[in-house]
């Protein structure tokens, strides 16, 4: 095992002796640095041993270099991806056209996970519907973030009308920046957290919808109708974190989240993660919920990530 950390990115890279021959195999994870100056020694190691890598974290500022230094590290050798993360929103159409050209040589890719920051340029847009449509089948992560909601809004429900077009997606972020959302909006966030449609013999899905494991609405502003809306449509069947904390989620907003896992997963055995804002648990009430959600759900191992 061979362990390189770097900032926040780091390299994890195992080799595996055949016993019988001298050659090995070489299995490796790569998250890149958030900061741009500190990438030197990652990209470097995937210039040399790109070939080996298995998971891999692009960050917000990879660009057409970068790609193209991973391209030839994999051109001769082939790709072992399974497993990639990158930001279309930052990549120019010279960048995604040689990604799109290690992806295809990546045989065994089974999940892709995408970050968008903005849609409002065309040219960024272009590229969104277009990475989007091209890996629907193979996204397993998808981060939404937008400054203008009705402009945001027709784009993505365009794009995703439907929760079936993605029908790997088991974790959604979405990030609105304190903005205040229409109610087709919330329609749509609804219709994405929901429980996938159980197939009959007349309307089969062609394979099941993947459950949800990771919901997280940060900077979310809804009034309380539209809170009960969202909440009570949560799939909780094989949710593992819940992330709410820099939303307007309030008191009321939690009894009825309690009261809903309390109803749908007591008696699953269980760990799911809430993060909530710490000055709810500044209230009695609050605390008194936690206390009777741990009593009520004693299978559920509950992870409270209280945070400002």
């Amino acid at each position: 095992m061979y362990t390189f950390c770097d900032g926040s990115g780091h390299i994890t890279s195992t080799l595996r002796f055949s016993k019988d021959v001298k050659a090995f195999n070489m299995f490796t994870d790569v998250k890149f640095p958030n900061s741009s100056s500190e990438y030197g020694p990652v990209l470097e190691f995937v210039r040399n041993y790109g070939w080996s890598v298995e998971k891999l974290i692009l960050p917000h500022w990879f660009n057409a270099n970068h790609a193209g230094i991973m391209f030839d590290a994999v051109k001769d050798r082939g790709s072992r991806i399974t497993t990639l993360s990158f930001s279309p929103s930052h990549l120019s159409i010279a960048g995604m056209n040689v990604l799109d050209e290690i992806i295809e040589m990546s045989p065994n890719v089974v999940s892709i996970g995408m970050s968008y920051f903005t849609f409002e340029n065309s040219t960024i847009l272009s590229k969104v519907e277009n990475s989007l449509m091209r890996y629907k089948a193979q996204i397993y992560y998808l981060y939404l973030s937008w400054t203008t909601t009705e402009y945001w809004l027709s784009q993505i429900t365009r794009i995703i009308p439907t929760r079936d077009v993605l029908p790997k997606m088991g974790a959604l972020t979405l990030y609105g920046y304190n903005d205040k959302l229409s109610k087709d909006c919330v329609t749509w966030i609804v219709a994405m957290i929901s429980a996938p449609p159980q197939p009959s013999s007349a309307t089969a899905l062609p394979e099941p919808l993947t459950r949800l494991k990771r919901i997280e609405l940060r900077m979310i502003v809804l009034p309380p109708e539209d809170w009960e809306s969202v909440i009570r449509a949560i799939d909780l069947t094989e949710l593992e974190w819940l992330d709410l904390h820099t939303s307007n989620f309030a008191q009321d907003q939690l009894k009825l989240l309690v009261n809903q896992i309390i109803d749908n997963v007591s008696s699953q055995a269980r760990v799911l993660s809430l993060c909530i804002k710490k000055k709810l648990f500044e209230q009695e009430e609050a605390r008194t919920l936690c206390a009777t959600l741990r009593q009520k759900a004693p299978l559920v191992k509950f992870k409270l990530d209280v945070s400002t």
